[in-house]
Formats: C-alpha cells, structure tokens, sequence
C-alpha cells in the first residue's frame, strides 16, 4: 500500500504529512516484512522525491531472512542495521518492488540535489552505527527521521531563498512574481 502523506491519513499510529509536490518530499509506502506474509504491510520504506526524481529509503535488519536475526529481533535484542537506497520510477505505486526502474525522465539537477540528500541521510545514519532494535530503532523510528531530515532541507531551502536578491530569487522560479 502506499499512502502520499497529504492525505493526512493515520496510519499505523502516524500522521502523514506533505510539504509541497515540487520541492523535497516524502511519502510512506507500507510493504510486508521481508519474507513475511504478503497480507500483512508493517514495513514502512519512505519515497523521497525532489521534483521529477525520486528514490526509496527504507530501513532492513542485515541478513533479514536468517533464523538467527529474526530469534534476535523477536528476544528484543539488536541487529545490525542497513539503509537500502534505490531509484525509484515517479508514477510508480509500489516502490521497493520497482526499485531498478531508473529516474530516466528526471532532469539532472533533480536526480543531483536528490542524491546530495540521500548522501546526507546515509551519512548521518552511518556515524550513528545504527542497529535495529525491535522498539527502539526500527523503520518507523527510521522514516520520522527521512521526515525530519526533509524538513530541515526544505526549511534550508527556504531559508535560502528569502536571502537571495530579489533579482536571483526571480531568475530562480522562472521571472514570475
């Protein structure tokens, strides 16, 4: 399932929110747990768009399949942690299944300033060594914190472009007051 967070819809206990559909987004995209049952979507992986790119970040224990992980996860022990980051395709609904499809029709400086964010997001959950921990640190801790870095980002923009000159900030949005 996948639900574009401006529908202010609660699910799973969170509330989805959208900031803009041109700038720096994020959607949640509710997916079964690897190798788990395909009725029940509890995994949450986030869709990041900038403009006409998009990517899907989610947040897997390492070796999800393996006995020994999941006996771990469910003694409410920590595993090692992994962020998956993929192209995803913009019209898609189901994003980690359609992981591979490039960002072919995405212009460069999209996929680029989308890349910078992700770069970031992965650098940030690398100096923090994550490990996933079944109610500490799982991929809903995860996606608050893509939602969180993404309003940093658009509040930097933001910021940004109130203290551009007037004339920069017109080239920047086309000449239109």
């Amino acid at each position: 399932m996948h639900f574009p967070i401006n529908l202010c819809i609660p699910a799973f206990g969170l509330l989805m929110f959208c900031l803009s559909a041109e700038a720096l987004s994020v959607t949640y995209d509710f997916k079964p747990l690897i190798g788990g049952p395909k009725f029940l979507p509890i995994h949450v992986a986030c869709v990041v768009r900038e403009g006409s790119a998009s990517v899907a970040v989610d947040f897997i224990p390492y070796e999800a399949t393996r006995s020994e992980t999941i006996v771990q996860l469910i003694t409410l022990r920590r595993v090692r942690g992994v962020v998956r980051i993929a192209p995803v395709a913009v019209a898609t609904t189901d994003a980690i299944a359609t992981a591979t499809s490039p960002n072919a029709a995405a212009s460069t400086a999209d996929v680029e300033r989308l890349n910078r964010f992700t770069e970031r997001l992965r650098e940030g959950e690398r100096e923090k060594q994550q490990n996933m921990h079944l109610l500490l640190n799982n991929c809903y801790s995860f996606a608050n914190r893509v939602r969180i870095a993404v309003q940093e980002e658009r509040a930097k923009e933001q910021e940004r472009l109130v203290m551009m000159p007037k004339g920069e900030n017109d080239m920047q949005h086309g000449g239109k007051d």
